[in-house]
């Protein structure tokens, strides 16, 4: 028997101590979550079971935290200083986006209330000054009267042409604001456009062809200002203006015809 120097109080609990085992696996798998092992392994992937210690270890991983801002800055300037090293200059990339969504919105701008806003008080110029221009002072007041009413029945015909057209050709109108705005300068400017014409163009003795040139220029002008407008191409221009123009003047000259 040999003597291992231990004193006779705790030679008994090291003997009646329980061995710790190595917990044999079942065919090649965690006897804890059923996991397929290796031989020899020491400790389930999946689980963390210890195959020598019979029991599941606990582990914690510490996740950085690391700030968001300065992460991204950081990210941010190495990004930058690679494309310089392979001689590319992203701040210049980065102001090339900036000045083109200026623009962006610049002709956003234009497109939908400045230009409009344009044509409609050079139509009204030009209709006010035709009345000082044709008209005695004491028919001023009702020739302009005659324009304005004329301008309104004439903006409610295209607004119903368009309406119909988004409809049946799903023709885009845009925001309400700016349809109205639009569909304004539009009925002005063809009312302008109607004025001038007779001021230049109706003085010359063209007999019969009178009314198909008249017919002409209305839809040359109305075909660029709903290009501009509302961005129509194709037959639509055509077809607004057969609705939203033609249509309506042909009907009041029957009308007035048997008044």
């Amino acid at each position: 028997m040999y003597d291992l120097n231990i004193p006779d109080d705790e030679r008994e609990d090291v003997v009646n101590q329980p061995k710790k085992l190595k917990v044999p696996s079942k065919g090649g798998k965690c006897p804890a979550c059923n996991q397929a092992i290796k031989e020899g392994a020491a400790i389930c992937v999946k689980c963390g079971f210890s195959l020598h210690r019979g029991e599941h270890v606990q582990t914690s991983v510490k996740k950085p935290t690391t700030s968001g801002s300065v992460m991204g800055k950081s990210f941010e300037e190495k990004s930058r200083r690679a494309a310089l090293a392979q001689g590319y200059d992203t701040t210049k990339g980065r102001a090339g986006d900036a000045k083109a969504r200026d623009y962006a919105e610049q002709s956003l701008k234009w497109s939908e209330y400045i230009f409009p806003t344009i044509v409609m008080a050079i139509s009204f110029a030009i209709v006010f000054l035709t009345d000082i221009l044709s008209f005695n002072v004491g028919d001023l007041a009702w020739g302009v009267l005659a324009y304005l009413i004329l301008w309104v029945v004439e903006f409610v015909c295209l607004t119903i042409a368009l309406l119909v057209m988004n409809k049946i050709m799903g023709t885009m109108v845009g925001a309400l604001s700016t349809m109205s705005l639009k569909l304004g300068a539009l009925s002005i400017g063809m009312i302008a456009a109607n004025i001038v014409y007779v001021m230049t163009l109706g003085q010359l003795p063209m007999m019969c062809m009178a009314p198909f040139v008249y017919m002409a220029a209305m839809l040359v002008v109305f075909y660029i200002l709903t290009n501009l407008f509302f961005e129509m191409e194709g037959v639509e221009p055509f077809v607004y203006f057969l609705l939203g123009y033609f249509a309506p003047v042909a009907i009041m000259f029957v009308a007035m015809m048997f008044m």
